[in-house]
């Protein structure tokens, strides 16, 4: 992967790059999941972010496809290369990867970063369904499903393991009861898209120190 930033790929490759990550959103939304995963592949040799943009989104594609053994590894090897706003969608994978694993005792870290989180409920991350390069390639947006039980059930299985701490106990405490009044808002909705916020960094740089 391209990791060199510089002064990054002109405009019309920026266009052509945006084109192609559109035609997946279009794919998703029928449920094309290898189809988009095979017309993201085409950008993941891309500068930054794009092609870090392209490598999460084959993730995303691989978890819908049931193929979650190496999600966990790979996303949060992106992390320092996504664009804030994909930070937390990328954390978000991470874990409903590692719970489709029975691997959640391996990111445990992931899941205390995700509680320590200056995010409200509805900023919680669920189900990712696509992550959207914005035009300005700084910014982006999420469209995810509204349905967080299995994110719930996620904060709920740390709870019941062994060997927490008081102060791991009443941060993960915290994290299922947002995720409860996560629930309780947004029953009625199918599909969400929103934007990240400022403390996604925050979390990143605590997980790649």
């Amino acid at each position: 992967m391209n990791t060199s930033l510089g002064t990054g790929p002109s405009t019309k490759v920026h266009q052509v790059a945006l084109a192609t990550l559109a035609t997946a959103v279009v794919q998703t939304q029928v449920l094309s999941w290898r189809q988009a995963q095979e017309t993201c592949a085409q950008l993941v040799d891309e500068p930054l972010p794009i092609g870090s943009m392209a490598r999460l989104n084959i993730l995303v594609c691989e978890y819908h496809l049931r193929h979650t053994q190496l999600i966990p590894e790979r996303a949060l090897a992106l992390l320092p290369h996504l664009p804030q706003a994909a930070v937390v969608a990328c954390i978000g994978l991470v874990l409903l990867a590692a719970w489709k694993n029975d691997s959640l005792h391996n990111v445990k870290n992931v899941a205390l970063a995700l509680a320590d989180a200056d995010l409200k409920p509805r900023d919680l991350p669920s189900v990712p369904r696509f992550v959207m390069l914005r035009a300005d390639l700084s910014s982006c947006a999420v469209a995810e499903s509204m349905d967080v039980a299995q994110m719930s059930e996620i904060a709920q299985w740390y709870l019941k393991s062994e060997g927490l701490s008081v102060d791991e106990e009443a941060r993960f405490q915290s994290l299922a009861q947002r995720y409860r009044e996560h629930a309780a808002n947004t029953a009625r909705l199918p599909l969400r898209v929103r934007r990240g916020r400022g403390c996604d960094a925050a979390i990143a740089w605590r997980l790649v120190r």
